[in-house]
């Protein structure tokens, strides 16, 4: 919290820590860096999933509404993605064949 003097008017402004995301729509709200780009909307603005590419690393699994979970996720009878398609019983069914 930083405080600032001027024009007769006291007023303080938040700063957001270094391992914080300031939101665009405001100084004051701050997110952890972790919560970018998560396909989940932290700022009422929607700042934190703007320009985001949403690349999987390859030891993610790409759900189809584009969110990355752990490979180990997957088919493991626990619906991960909120779309469900990390139990989708075709992906599923040929893993288990292949096993």
């Amino acid at each position: 919290m930083s405080k600032y003097y001027g024009g007769g008017i006291d007023y303080e402004v938040h700063v957001c820590s270094a391992d914080e995301f300031t939101c665009k729509n405001s100084t004051t709200d701050c997110i952890p860096l972790s919560w970018m780009c998560d396909l989940n909307q932290d700022c009422f603005d929607g700042s934190d999933e703007a320009g985001c590419k949403n690349n999987c690393t390859d030891d993610k699994f790409r759900c189809k509404n584009g969110r990355c979970i752990p490979k180990h996720w997957k088919c493991d009878q626990e619906r991960d993605c909120s779309d469900g398609s990390d139990e989708d019983v075709d992906v599923c069914q040929k893993i288990t064949m292949i096993i």
